[in-house]
């Protein structure tokens, strides 16, 4: 498995699925804000936040359909500003 891969397997409609992964910061001076976009079924929490340099936090992906649906090379993204 790539490590930029969710693998949620056979979800059940109207059920919710979660995947928690690390969100780092690598960087030595730079703080950055995140900012997750929902798309179609999927949702983060948190949606928004701060990572200041060397640092990181778990962001939990909620899927959650209300009829059925294949994904497959779907992609989610979040949306980066360098704060400082």
């Amino acid at each position: 498995i790539d490590e930029d891969d969710l693998k949620f397997g056979e979800v059940i409609v109207g059920t919710t699925q979660q995947y928690t992964f690390a969100l780092k910061n690598q960087s030595l001076s730079n703080h950055y804000r995140f900012e997750w976009k929902s798309q179609q079924d999927f949702s983060f929490m948190p949606a928004v936040g701060f990572l200041p340099p060397q640092s990181s936090l778990n962001v939990t992906v909620i899927l959650k359909s209300s009829h059925p649906k294949q994904y497959k090379n779907l992609i989610l993204t979040a949306k980066l500003q360098k704060i400082r």
